[in-house]
């Protein structure tokens, strides 16, 4: 978590190269297919996988505005907006999570398996696992650059790890808006290559983070996975699609 942050890897282009509002438009004409009389494109779960996969990117790009707002508060050092801005992103999550846990592809669960699966043993079967829950949580305590290398947005991981990921980094926020920071951080600045052109990467190193991200990366802290789709994905498109805060 940061509060200028523009990418979620390190090898990542800072710079959109789409139109936000293509997307949320694209969003809409599939959420008004799904919802016109006589149509039973929502009853596919190729249309339900769409649709959902629009909204998260909808979500996703409302992040990057949000995020902005939560550094202009916390630069103009109020509290009280801070707290409110933490908040709404932290709902973009929470939306987020809504929209995956309707399809069954977006399941963590539904990708575990898939991994275990090309185990031919337990122990093969376990070690794929554990290869698969750092892929999308930390590389830790080794190679901090890598950490959030997949970045997959599953129900799961965004409810119990990355919100909370994000929260703890928010409240410390708000702890040193009050003169009452309790953790000392740490910038680090690596430079990587990616085909021949050098990558900054820059992250903060917070103990209590740390030890939050291997608790879920070795498992003493288990991810709940969501064993079975939920939710009506009109419904939550409609109700996510009638906000707008781009």
């Amino acid at each position: 978590p940061s509060l200028t942050a523009r990418k979620v890897s390190t090898w990542a282009a800072p710079d959109m190269y789409y139109k936000p509002q293509d997307i949320e438009s694209a969003a809409k004409l599939y959420l008004e297919a799904g919802k016109a009389a006589g149509s039973k494109l929502a009853e596919l779960p190729t249309f339900r996988f769409d649709l959902a996969d629009l909204c998260r990117q909808v979500l996703a790009d409302r992040a990057r505005v949000q995020l902005e707002r939560c550094n202009k508060a916390y630069k103009e050092k109020n509290a009280e907006a801070f707290r409110k801005e933490c908040a709404q992103f932290l709902q973009l999550i929470s939306d987020c999570a809504d929209v995956l846990s309707t399809s069954e592809y977006f399941l963590y669960s539904h990708f575990e398996r898939g991994v275990a699966n090309r185990g031919t043993t337990e122990e093969d079967k376990q070690t794929l696992v554990n290869s698969a829950r750092r892929l999308i949580t930390t590389w830790r305590p080794n190679i901090s650059e890598l950490n959030d290398y997949a970045h997959r947005q599953f129900p799961a991981p965004l409810r119990q790890y990355y919100a909370k990921r994000w929260e703890m980094f928010f409240n410390e926020r708000l702890r040193e808006l009050s003169g009452n920071a309790t953790q000392k951080e740490e910038t680090i600045r690596t430079v990587t290559t990616n085909n021949g052109e050098a990558v900054e990467h820059i992250s903060t190193r917070n103990q209590r983070m740390e030890d939050f991200e291997m608790s879920i990366m070795n498992g003493t802290q288990p991810l709940t996975p969501q064993e079975a789709p939920s939710g009506n994905i009109l419904k939550i498109a409609a109700r996510i699609l009638k906000q707008d805060n781009m």
